[in-house]
């Protein structure tokens, strides 16, 4: 992984390249923290879209002054990536993550600056992905001949636990197409640090005719009882929360998180693996 890129607020140390949004806020820290959405991302864990553009991906996760980002996505060639992350309706300069798309799936690592490293915030962090590339790692720069651009996101996380690699890692889950008359689906995961809570959710993936927006719908949930050790596995029967099977093709989801006091860390991860579940 490279050296970690610089991610700020406008007019604040550490600017990545130029704002793209002509009201951008003056550089002031916003006023105060939302405590009951804050107390939502320490019960319930980063929460990560359901419906999205075939070209943007956000997740809404706890954030902290000077917390590395990592995230774990593929972009198309020829495009231009960048992120975006909003604290307190406030947004950071986008930040390139990767100008042209050559590279293929590999990982991108920042830090913050301009921001408290003392109080906890509720933030929307933003991938998106763009036509054409731009190696001058100025994404305004394309202006109107901007376009759309496939991207893959495999995982997200910020804090102190969720880098070295991204901690929730090696998502799989198969056969691809599996006969239930004779087994069960089987997934497995890695964590590179004991988180005290985790969920395990299997989605159901569509493309929506409409608009080609890529629709994820959770058929069946639950929590991870122990993250103790590294290595995680079990087996799922297809069937969803209602016990009813789940027909089409689904991928894995993990989501981990910290509500301890010394650290409030997150991370998640989606499976590249899919599998296709038909009636027996």
């Amino acid at each position: 992984m490279n050296s970690p890129a610089q991610l700020s607020w406008p007019g604040l140390p550490g600017i990545v390249g130029p704002s793209t949004d002509d009201r951008a806020p003056a550089p002031t820290e916003p006023a105060e923290p939302d405590a009951n959405e804050v107390k939502t991302l320490l019960a319930a864990g980063p929460q990560l879209p359901l419906t999205r553009p075939a070209d943007q991906f956000e997740a809404v996760g706890l954030f902290k002054g000077n917390w590395p980002l990592v995230i774990d996505f593929k972009p198309a060639p020829n495009s231009c990536t960048y992120v975006v992350v909003v604290v307190g309706g406030k947004a950071t300069v986008p930040a390139v993550i990767d100008p042209d798309g050559h590279i293929g799936r590999h990982l991108f690592w920042g830090n913050f600056s301009g921001m408290s490293a003392e109080r906890l915030w509720p933030a929307r962090y933003r991938v998106q992905s763009e036509t054409p590339a731009c190696p001058s790692q100025h994404p305004a720069a394309n202006g109107a001949d901007a376009a759309p651009s496939p991207l893959e996101i495999y995982g997200i996380g910020a804090g102190p636990r969720a880098v070295g690699s991204i901690t929730v890692t090696d998502l799989h889950i198969g056969p691809p197409q599996p006969d239930l008359r004779k087994s069960p689906v089987t997934w497995s995961f890695k964590t590179e640090w004991v988180f005290n809570h985790a969920t395990i959710t299997f989605l159901r993936f569509e493309r929506s005719p409409r608009d080609g927006s890529i629709v994820s719908t959770p058929v069946r949930s639950f929590a991870v009882p122990s993250l103790e050790g590294s290595d995680h596995s079990g087996q799922w029967d297809a069937h969803d929360n209602a016990g009813h099977l789940s027909p089409g093709i689904h991928r894995l989801e993990v989501r981990a998180w910290d509500s301890r006091d010394d650290d409030k860390s997150w991370a998640s991860g989606i499976s590249n693996d899919v599998v296709t579940i038909t009636h027996p």
